[in-house]
């Protein structure tokens, strides 16, 4: 090798090792990147972090014996509004016994990811053909209330579970209470409140009051015990007798 060659080749080699290194910086920043949260949210929903903005889920109640949620105890396609955005077709679910909405999504590895939602940021939600909406009904309590509107009247119902001591099993120690509600009736801009079909026809003029009734009593509808469907049907169905299409 030549004296210029020797003098030469260390310069080479740095000048090679200097290219090499900043490349594979920028690949494994990369892959790092690919693996990132960010990257998760762009793949699941864009790049709008607000939707997926929660806590991680874990099961708190596994000592326990039936759920917490809203019927049925399974994730269900709606939309949620965020901080004034509405994101549409998201998977969810709705624990009324902490008043807390859960949101499910795809992850980078093909799996499932589930987060609960941050109650201070939503707005409303829909489980499939039920709104939901935060309300201060009741003074100092703001929660989410399921929104009935017909072209008469609209009813707010909130849902509840409670969780129980339970005595006598070797593998659980509390239990879900069943489902509980409590109603409102907004009608000519006054909000009611009422929890049985007395309660409720009184809430209309005297002269609609009897076939209110006995409408809820042939389709043997009470409010303290119905399923969200036979509430929605009922409901629906007096606004049709106000309307003239359910008289007897």
């Amino acid at each position: 090798m030549t004296l210029l060659m020797q003098k030469v080749a260390p310069a080479i080699i740095l000048c090679f090792f200097i290219y090499l290194f900043p490349v594979f910086g920028q690949q494994n920043g990369l892959q790092a990147d690919r693996g990132s949260y960010t990257h998760l949210v762009k793949k699941g929903y864009g790049l709008d972090q607000d939707l997926v903005n929660g806590l991680q889920y874990y099961n708190r109640h596994m000592f326990s014996t039936g759920d917490p949620y809203f019927h049925p105890n399974q994730f269900k396609k709606g939309s949620i509004t965020i901080k004034g955005k509405v994101f549409y077709d998201v998977s969810l679910k709705f624990d009324i016994h902490s008043q807390n909405v859960e949101l499910e999504y795809d992850n980078i590895s093909g799996g499932r990811n589930h987060v609960i939602t941050v109650f201070d940021q939503v707005d409303a939600f829909t489980l499939g053909d039920f709104q939901f909406q935060k309300l201060s009904i009741e003074e100092g309590n703001e929660n989410y209330h399921q929104v009935i509107s017909t072209a008469c009247f609209t009813v707010y119902v909130f849902w509840e579970k409670g969780l129980l001591p339970l005595n006598g099993s070797t593998t659980h120690v509390e239990q879900f209470t069943d489902a509980k509600h409590a109603y409102w009736l907004e009608l000519d801009g006054e909000l009611i409140p009422f929890n049985s079909r007395k309660d409720f026809s009184e809430c209309f003029p005297e002269e609609d009051q009897k076939e209110i009734k006995r409408l809820l009593s042939r389709n043997q509808f009470k409010f303290r015990t119905a399923q969200v469907d036979e509430i929605v049907r009922n409901v629906e169905s007096v606004c049709n007798l106000l309307k003239g299409g359910e008289k007897n």
